[in-house]
């Protein structure tokens, strides 16, 4: 529900072989990227790329080739892809993340955002706890060591546990 978590951006996962084929599609519809020289400075040296529709509603959608900067932590896009879950938005079926992917990144983008004081990860776990009846830890945990960050990952929980003790 759109009253339940505040959102400041919508994150699609492409396959980096597919950034050019994607780029031209959104621009065909109205998407902006940034100037030139940022654009070409996010496709080498980041994992994803902002764009915004035009108009006085703006809206930033980005498109991301893996979860994290090369090097940061080892992520397989690949293996996203492989592990990733249907879904039905608006009458069309798109992939997700799965439940482990999913709740392992959200440990390390809140740490990212250095434990930012918006809690829309929190929610997010919260809502992945509800619907799977539980979030498999060990299965977390072993996805974390996976990605190399472990480290990242549990600070967050001591944080987060901090804000919802029965979660974590």
């Amino acid at each position: 529900r759109v009253d339940q978590r505040s959102t400041d951006d919508i994150d699609l996962l492409i396959r980096r072989g597919e950034l050019n084929t994607a780029l031209d599609a959104l621009r065909e519809i109205g998407w902006e990227l940034p100037p030139e020289d940022k654009a070409t400075h996010y496709i080498r040296s980041s994992h994803h790329l902002p764009l915004a529709t035009p108009g006085p509603l703006r809206v930033d959608l980005e498109l991301h080739w893996n979860l994290a900067q090369q090097g940061r932590y080892t992520i397989d896009p690949e293996q996203l892809f492989e592990r990733a879950r249907p879904l039905d938005v608006a009458g069309r079926s798109i992939l997700r993340l799965d439940d482990v992917d999913t709740v392992s990144h959200l440990l390390l983008h809140h740490f990212s955002h250095y434990f930012d004081r918006r809690l829309k990860w929190l929610v997010d776990l919260q809502r992945i706890s509800e619907e799977s009846g539980g979030i498999d830890w060990s299965a977390v945990a072993e996805r974390v060591t996976q990605w190399g960050g472990t480290i990242a990952a549990g600070i967050s929980l001591v944080h987060l546990h901090k804000l919802h003790p029965e979660l974590i």
